[in-house]
């Protein structure tokens, strides 16, 4: 299995899109997450915390969901 603690900056980033793209069209739990992604705990917790604080995702209790501002990076590829 690869160790997906010690990603590449690409990697990561990727892994970040995935999370956001799994979340896009229905909230979801941490758990939820880390069974699709196969990421650790640990991992999950700190990519969504930076999605979060950079306004890409958002928490309602024990779910996560992306912001419109994900879904316009993700369907048009820019930031803001």
């Amino acid at each position: 299995m690869e160790n997906k603690e010690n990603l590449p900056a690409i990697d990561r980033f990727e892994a970040m899109m995935i999370i956001m793209s799994y979340c896009m069209k229905k909230w979801r739990t941490s758990n939820e997450i880390i069974e699709y992604t196969g990421y650790t705990k640990r991992t999950v917790q700190r990519y969504v915390k930076n999605l979060i604080d950079y306004g890409y995702m958002q928490r309602s209790g024990y779910s996560i969901g992306s912001t419109s501002k994900a879904l316009k990076m993700l369907t048009h590829g820019t930031f803001s």
